[in-house]
């Protein structure tokens, strides 16, 4: 049996025993999510061609901006005025004056300068003349009417055959030649073939009268109705084009000949 002041001593003579604290547990990461790659935007290609609906603007908008050129060079010649008084005079030309101009100084100067011509500002990169662009056009128009519509890749091959007769021409000598440009040069001797971009071009500025539109594949039971039989009847049948020409009095009942 331990005393009082003995059990006292024991006490304090004892080693106090140290409590280690305990780091907290480190937490589980959190399960990984799905990761979706997102797909980048697609940028537009420099040389990517633009839609035919951008060229059918494009077109209209020249052709007023043209109009107003010949308007404001003409007020420029009758005033003996430059640039920055015809459209301070005119404000329906500015462009900065919002009111449906498409002018601004510096182009009109150019062409007041001369070194620009109106309806002629990229006569470096053409590949067809006005000319040229017109017959091609013509050209497109009656191959349409024969029923011989054309596609790209004949267009292209007939703007090759202009451009050489064009080349070959030069060659030849002759008052005012006109040279090819580089794209025209590339087209006529290289053997390259027209880009999207000058279809585009071509049948958004000539849209009133030349449209771009897929062949259709004709259907089966169409295809089969044209025989023979049907043809002879559409000729030569009671209702048929040789009775409507003699009933008309166009063609001659006896010898059948047109009169």
């Amino acid at each position: 049996k331990v005393s009082g002041s003995r059990r006292q001593s024991a006490i304090s003579t004892a080693t106090p025993v140290r409590l280690e604290k305990r780091a907290p547990p480190t937490p589980l990461p959190p399960p990984p999510e799905a990761h979706v790659e997102e797909e980048a935007p697609v940028a537009k290609r420099k040389n990517e061609s633009r839609p035919f609906a951008h060229y059918v603007d494009l077109g209209a908008q020249k052709a007023i901006r043209d109009e107003q050129f010949v308007e404001a060079e003409k007020w420029c010649t009758e005033n003996k005025k430059g640039a920055r008084a015809c459209l301070a005079a005119n404000p329906h030309l500015c462009a900065l004056s919002l009111k449906g101009g498409l002018l601004k100084k510096g182009a009109l100067d150019l062409r007041l300068s001369g070194k620009v011509e109106t309806g002629a500002e990229f006569s470096t990169l053409t590949i067809l003349t006005d000319k040229e662009e017109e017959e091609l056009v013509e050209w497109c128009i009656l191959c349409n009417l024969g029923r011989a519509g054309k596609n790209m890749a004949e267009i292209g091959v007939k703007v090759r055959e202009i451009l050489l007769i064009r080349h070959a021409r030069n060659r030849l000598g002759g008052r005012k030649p006109i040279p090819l440009s580089a794209p025209a040069r590339e087209i006529a001797i290289g053997g390259c073939f027209p880009s999207r971009s000058f279809f585009a071009r071509f049948f958004g500025f000539h849209s009133k009268v030349l449209e771009n539109k897929t062949a259709q594949p004709v259907e089966a039971a169409r295809a089969a109705a044209a025989n023979e039989a049907t043809v002879e009847e559409h000729f030569e049948g009671v209702w048929g084009l040789r009775n409507e020409l003699i009933d008309a009095g166009i063609m001659d009942s006896d010898t059948h000949e047109i009169t």
